[in-house]
């Protein structure tokens, strides 16, 4: 798996990501900062727009995020939900 140009950075989006992302960057040999597995980002944009569809505000405005590993371990931080 390993990639034809060292600058090369990988993104895993398949579930379950966690996983498949620690097994790409030690298949790779890449650095952690080239293997990036999307997680929860797409969580905490999903959050973010139902929360401002409720609030009736951008979801620029909304300050939620989904943290932890993907699935059932994962938990909603807010910070001031909306600024």
């Amino acid at each position: 798996m390993k990639p034809l140009n060292q600058d090369a950075v990988i993104l895993v989006v398949s579930n379950p990501v966690d996983i498949l992302t620690h097994f790409a960057r030690q298949l790779s040999g890449l650095p952690p900062t080239q293997v990036i597995g999307s997680g929860t980002s797409l969580d905490s944009a999903r959050l973010r727009g139902r929360l401002a569809q409720e609030l009736e505000v951008s979801p620029n405005s909304v300050n939620a995020y989904v943290l932890g590993e993907h699935g059932d371990s994962q938990f909603v931080s807010t910070d001031s939900i909306v600024s």
